[in-house]
């Protein structure tokens, strides 16, 4: 079950960010700013040691194949026009969550500013955010489940419908309804990833998905970087007010990208 075990495999990524929060403004709490730094370098040290012991047959799979492929063939299995589809609806969406999960904690201090776990601003917000990233690792691994059981561009396009209004509502609400919405925000948006890269997977052979996901993630990464400096002026010009509102019209953008990709399969 691909789709299963890329939500899985989201969430566990998910479940680790969700404890950074809580952990680090806990150790900053109890000493100060750089003792947080100190632990993030002890756990990057401790990755470098654990890559060691990854079985060769991860490393080198026996399904791969090593066909030979011309420059021309690779060009047009990579421009497939729904593969082109999915590269702009991945950058769209990357722009999206890279503009949430930017400014998650600091909407939680001044949008939300309510203490639930201590009177202590840093320490509240800390708790919080882990707990709305938490509920990100929840919408991956039921993005992955539901991915099993319905058509995965239907099933895209009904969570994007979803997260349309909740990104809207993000930016007309205060206090504890903003508080619950923003979680919810998080699960929508992180249940279409496994989603998306099964689709990498099902419109490339097996020995272009490196490429495949070399490309996405490079053009995501490139456009979605400036979603922190793009929201962040819009935050600083016209408040939180109109930041995620904004972040939802990348996500309608998405939707006639998806129609158009089920009426190719369709028509196909």
């Amino acid at each position: 079950n691909r789709t299963e075990a890329l939500g899985i495999h989201g969430t566990t990524g998910l479940i680790a960010i969700s404890i950074l929060p809580t952990v680090t403004t806990t150790i900053a709490s109890w000493c100060n700013w750089k003792v947080p730094i100190l632990f993030a370098s002890i756990l990057c040290l401790s990755i470098l040691l654990l890559i060691p012991s990854i079985p060769k047959e991860f490393i080198h799979p026996k399904h791969s194949t090593n066909e030979p492929q011309t420059i021309k063939t690779i060009f047009s299995t990579l421009t497939h026009k729904n593969l082109f589809g999915l590269y702009i609806i991945c950058i769209l969406r990357e722009f999206s969550s890279t503009g949430l999960m930017t400014f998650t904690a600091s909407s939680i201090a001044f949008v939300g500013n309510i203490n639930i776990f201590s009177t202590n601003t840093i320490t509240n917000t800390g708790y919080l955010t882990s707990i709305v990233f938490l509920f990100a690792a929840i919408g991956s691994y039921l993005g992955g489940k539901l991915g099993e059981k319905f058509p995965l561009e239907q099933l895209l396009g009904g969570l994007t419908i979803l997260l349309i209004p909740v990104l809207i509502l993000l930016g007309t609400t205060k206090g504890i309804i903003f508080i619950l919405l923003m979680p919810l925000s998080h699960m929508l948006l992180s249940s279409g990833y496994p989603l998306l890269q099964t689709l990498v997977g099902q419109y490339l052979p097996d020995s272009m998905h490196g490429k495949g996901f070399a490309i996405i993630n490079g053009l995501s990464g490139i456009v979605g970087a400036s979603a922190g400096s793009t929201i962040g002026t819009v935050i600083q010009y016209w408040g939180f007010k109109w930041a995620f509102p904004i972040l939802s019209i990348f996500s309608l953008m998405v939707l006639p990208i998806i129609k158009f990709m089920l009426f190719t399969n369709k028509k196909r």
